[in-house]
């Protein structure tokens, strides 16, 4: 899981917010497989909702965070109003500003077609991931007595650097 906190913080750090998004959103997917080996969209939403909810119980909803991972990382979209999972919001608007992190909009004429007459969140993106990253910390916490999951963290995939060996080999 380092590894995945480690690339998160590099990217929040050189402005990578694209691929910082999408990590970010991968994460509850990540920790709920770890934890729970049955596919299913319930263990995304059940892990956004226990350890990301303290910060957005007023302006998302685990529901609507699934949609938007499902928008995003299969589809490009920050449009939600299609997906089966979704609740209250049609639209994100992501911004690199940290003002206005978590603003509502419901049914406003703000002069674009994309957004007009829709309920939408405008989300800080550095804020957002920051507090994903937040939640990774709860969760390890959480999961550290569990021998099962702990496997599952060491099975994880990683990315070796020249310096790694494996069997006393070195590669690169």
């Amino acid at each position: 899981m380092q590894q995945i906190v480690d690339s998160l913080k590099k990217c929040i750090q050189d402005a990578n917010f694209t691929a910082t998004l999408m990590i970010s959103l991968s994460i509850p997917d990540i920790c709920g497989k770890l934890q729970d080996q049955t596919i299913s969209s319930k263990r995304y939403i059940n892990w956004f909702n226990k350890y990301m909810i303290s910060k957005y119980s007023k302006s998302l909803t685990g529901n609507d965070c699934y949609a938007l991972r499902c928008a995003i990382l299969h589809e490009g979209s920050q449009d939600i109003s299609k997906q089966e999972k979704r609740q209250i919001l049609d639209k994100f608007y992501f911004t690199t500003a940290d003002g206005g992190h978590l603003t509502h909009f419901s049914r406003c004429i703000v002069g674009d077609i994309n957004y007009d007459n829709k309920e939408f969140l405008q989300i800080s993106v550095k804020a957002f991931c920051t507090d994903f990253i937040e939640g990774i910390e709860k969760w390890e916490k959480d999961v550290s007595g569990n021998k099962e999951v702990q496997e599952n963290i060491r099975g994880m995939f990683l990315i070796h650097t020249p310096k790694d060996s494996l069997g006393g080999i070195r590669f690169g």
